[in-house]
């Protein structure tokens, strides 16, 4: 498969769903060849549309590189054909991973499959609620917060006031 068509790129872009559907038709080792060529973003949310029995199927023919950007990127989607590896698979898949995107991954398997734990953002930046807009973007700034686009804000006593 190549992965340098613009054709390709756009209407993966476009309709990630339906090249997931497309894709299904084709090897798992091809399939997994394709993602590790193709931009990151685009092939981590390819990834994410892929039926969790074919990522499953395709994860041993995935790069170490590949699975640390998804670890980033689409840790939920990751995670989710991990759970459907048998122990040896699981095991020897996170030993591939760099030990931030290990810990990580660990993290979210400790998490019963399809509870809230599971699927959510481990970094949620959070602020006080009473910081003025001026001062949590420049916080922002600073901690290069890019994961999430939701802020916590919380009170003197750490409870959460909102979400914004």
């Amino acid at each position: 498969m190549q992965a340098d068509n613009r054709l390709t790129t756009e209407f993966i872009r476009r309709y990630p769903a339906a090249a997931a559907r497309t894709l299904e038709h084709v090897s798992p080792g091809d399939v997994a060849a394709f993602l590790n060529e193709i931009e990151s973003e685009l092939s981590s949310e390819l990834f994410r549309y892929l039926m969790p029995d074919y990522t499953e199927r395709c994860i041993s023919g995935l790069t170490d590189k590949t699975l640390d950007i998804y670890a980033e990127l689409n840790p939920s989607a990751l995670v989710r054909a991990m759970r459907r590896l048998n122990e040896n698979s699981r095991l020897s898949t996170m030993e591939r991973l760099s030990p931030r995107a290990r810990m990580k991954i660990s993290h979210l398997l400790e998490f019963p499959e399809m509870s809230v734990g599971s699927i959510m953002l481990t970094k949620c930046p959070v602020m006080q609620g009473d910081l003025t807009v001026e001062s949590a973007m420049e916080r922002l700034k600073k901690t290069q917060a890019q994961e999430s686009n939701l802020i916590c804000t919380v009170d003197d006593e750490h409870k959460l006031i909102g979400v914004v």
